[in-house]
């Protein structure tokens, strides 16, 4: 993390409860997730049953949904599978470092941030505020988890042992090491999708007036706009949602 950026200030008061999320969400630096590997076929693979022709066509060579109402995660083992295998080919992809959670750390008002690989928030990445340091609580993106236990926190960090620090704001849990880079492997990316599938079934509540799992739904159709090889892929972050 580097240093502070003038549009973090706008927000500040965001988590206290007033109604501006709206415009403060707009303002939100935006990541663009280089992908020079996801060709055609690949990018079919991402598209869930909805957005496909009969014929195996996407509705859209611009955007895709990675799940719809019939196809959502929460609603059997089988539909979890698939998506967890629509994030596998993201991460291949090179959508890891910038789009998925590094690791997660704990506020003052015991949310809890989602960062990337840069330690910024989930989807902020090269753009606008890359150089910047962020500053979590400035922007609407803490979620509380009212379901994570301590079992739970070791399950997902990286060392799988709970540790009493986490208890204190500004303490880290860290899904992954060098070591344990899940595109390394693929028995770390099977860990590490072991940890995305828990985090998308925790309950979790966001720190502002807006329902975060919209919030993030929101982001994600804007977040990319194109399929070739070398361009994006839109509609990701929706990891959380059950």
């Amino acid at each position: 993390m580097d240093a502070p950026s003038a549009a973090t200030n706008t927000s500040a008061s965001l988590s206290k409860g007033e109604t501006r999320w709206n415009e403060i969400w707009d303002s939100y630096p935006q990541g663009i997730a280089q992908l020079p590997s996801l060709d055609s076929a690949s990018f079919r693979k991402l598209c869930c049953p909805e957005w496909l022709t009969p014929d195996g066509i996407p509705l859209n060579e611009d955007s895709v949904d990675l799940y719809g109402t019939t196809s959502n995660p929460g609603a059997s083992d089988e539909n979890m599978a698939a998506y967890m295998d629509r994030l596998r080919i993201l991460m291949e992809a090179g959508a890891l470092g910038m789009l998925f959670p590094y690791g997660m750390q704990l506020q003052k008002d015991r949310s809890w941030v989602l960062f990337n690989r840069s330690y910024k928030p989930v989807g902020m990445g090269p753009g606008t505020g890359q150089d910047a340091w962020i500053v979590y609580e400035d922007w609407p993106v803490g979620v509380r988890l009212s379901d994570l236990d301590r079992r739970t926190m070791a399950d997902l960090s990286c060392t799988g042992v709970y540790d009493e620090e986490w208890e204190i704001p500004g303490q880290s849990v860290h899904f992954w090491e060098e070591l344990s880079v899940p595109t390394r492997s693929a028995r770390n990316m099977d860990a590490y999708l072991s940890k995305l599938r828990t985090l998308a079934v925790l309950d979790g509540r966001s720190n502002s007036r807006a329902p975060w799992r919209y919030r993030l739904g929101r982001y994600a159709r804007r977040v990319v706009s194109d399929v070739k090889p070398g361009v994006l892929v839109s509609a990701l972050l929706k990891i959380w949602r059950p």
